[in-house]
């Protein structure tokens, strides 16, 4: 994938730079993406996610492609999803007003001989619409985006697609949870007091930051 098309999906991903696409999986693409927040505890969650909650995708659309799509017949194509806020979980703080919908940008497509293939980032699951999600959502200046790909939770009881199923614990313990539970468990999460005290940065300042002095 060129530069130009990684950039795109970590748009959608928060990923560092070497996302690229590396299997077909059945009518799917697999993309490997290096997260930039950490999201295998519930401290990770409360630590840099905005909102905790439970969501419908209520529509998805395509965005416009870059031009190695029109001029190499092949490339990335990215993708906007809708959010309805069915149920609020937690929030980090009182400013933190998401609205009862939500716009973002999500893993789309690779286009290739004549066909849409859907991404999914390795070792998470893909939003699809008309589908039931718990998420920690993160709101950069740019808009809303998902802590991590690995940190979807699906209503499901397993994933659509093997390969886009994820691979954090955490979240496997959180599939068919009830909302109580679950806010039980994000109460009694351990905070992190480096990123407490750094809360003011937005969310990749603040875990560079706190990673940066634990290195000292």
């Amino acid at each position: 994938m060129n530069s130009l098309a990684a950039s795109i999906l970590c748009l959608a991903s928060a990923c560092g730079e070497s996302t690229q696409p590396i299997a077909n999986q059945s009518q799917y693409m697999v993309a490997h993406g290096l997260e930039k927040l950490p999201a295998e505890t519930m401290t990770d969650w409360v630590s840099y996610a905005d909102i905790v909650a439970r969501v419908t995708v209520t529509s998805e659309r395509m965005l416009a492609p870059g031009p190695e799509v029109g001029e190499n017949g092949e490339g990335y194509v990215p993708r906007a999803v809708g959010l309805s806020v069915n149920e609020l979980l937690w929030v980090a703080t009182e400013n933190v007003k998401p609205g009862a919908a939500l716009d973002m940008v999500a893993p789309g497509w690779w286009f290739t001989e004549g066909q849409y293939l859907p991404i999914c980032i390795e070792g998470g699951e893909r939003l699809e619409p008309k589908s039931d999600y718990i998420v920690p959502l993160v709101r950069y200046e740019r808009g809303w985006a998902v802590l991590a790909q690995s940190a979807i939770v699906s209503s499901q009881p397993q994933a659509a697609v093997g390969s886009c199923e994820s691979d954090n614990q955490l979240v496997k313990s959180l599939r068919g949870v009830p909302s109580a539970e679950i806010r039980e468990r994000i109460a009694q999460a351990p905070r992190d007091a480096d990123v407490e005290r750094n809360r003011s940065l937005p969310p990749v300042e603040r875990y560079e930051l706190v990673e940066s002095s634990r290195r000292r």
